[in-house]
């Protein structure tokens, strides 16, 4: 996974962050958002939104579009702005249930994206999000290697059985 890297620290694409966040225990994240919430006048941008969404996917042969099931999300695009009148924004897409973890993820996004006091510790919890993301695909990949299924085997033993038959 790309890594974005700015002074003395190192992070996942801002696509990733609130991927990351997820990880996080949630009363951690709200809590920072707070915090910035309360140093800055927070100002959404659409109403925060939480529901089911159908994933809709392609079959590979025919190129058919087929609905595979129904995902929890949950939506925020939230503006932050600072005792000087400067303006930031910051918005998240989950795969969750609950619309106030979204506006807390968005109010982290925006701080950290525009590197303003407070992100340091913001940033310290997407890093933690991004350790555990990183260590769940590497199981996620362990698993995988070890559930390969070489089908050059199978097609060995159909290679024998044409072989007695004859």
């Amino acid at each position: 996974m790309p890594l974005v890297t700015e002074p003395n620290r190192q992070l996942p694409e801002r696509s990733q962050w609130g991927r990351c966040l997820l990880l996080c225990d949630g009363a951690a994240v709200q809590r920072t958002a707070k915090a910035l919430a309360d140093r800055y006048v927070v100002a959404h941008h659409q109403r925060p939104q939480e529901g089911l969404t159908m994933l809709q996917m392609r079959e590979p042969n025919r190129g058919e579009a087929f609905l595979l099931g129904e995902l929890p999300t949950a939506s925020a695009a939230v503006s932050l702005r600072d005792s000087n009148g400067n303006t930031i924004y910051g918005g998240v897409v989950l795969m969750h249930h609950d619309q106030d973890f979204a506006v807390a993820a968005a109010i982290i996004d925006a701080v950290v994206a525009a590197a303003w006091t407070g992100a340091e510790d913001a940033a310290q919890l997407i890093t933690e999000g991004w350790q555990r993301l990183c260590h769940e695909d590497a199981i996620r990949g362990a698993l995988l290697t070890r559930t390969t299924v070489d089908f050059a085997l199978l097609e060995a033993a159909d290679d024998d059985e044409e072989d007695d038959d004859a």
